[in-house]
């Protein structure tokens, strides 16, 4: 329930700052940010967090997930203190009845030097 004001909380992975978002439109940035990568970068992102990288369906779509098989959630936040970009990997799921489950399984900062990752 309130799953959309749910909110992805953690410090700066640099600074230690708190840094807060919104997950779900988090979530969708980082999903949209996740396919638009190079596939050699989705799957080094992959290998970071430990994930298995596919691509799948006749539409190609790239995936991480977890061992479990769940599907893995990048999400990218900025801090406002040093300006560093955080990349965070939650899972996220449903669990009946109309409950949702975000875990945040791990923390990265991203490298400024490659416009890509």
């Amino acid at each position: 329930m309130y799953e959309e004001s749910a909110l992805l909380e953690f410090n700066c992975c640099n600074c230690k700052l708190p840094l807060s978002g919104n997950l779900l439109s988090n979530i969708s940035r980082g999903n949209e940010w996740f396919r638009k990568t190079a596939q050699s970068d989705q799957v080094y992102l992959s290998t970071l967090f430990n994930l298995k990288h596919s691509v799948e369906g006749h539409n190609h779509i790239p995936y991480a997930r977890f061992q479990n098989g769940d599907i893995a959630y990048f999400c990218l936040l900025i801090c406002q203190n040093c300006n560093s970009t955080n990349i965070a990997v939650i899972e996220f799921y449903e669990m009946q009845p109309a409950r949702y489950i975000a875990k945040l399984q791990g923390l990265a900062v991203r490298d400024e030097t490659n416009e890509n990752t």
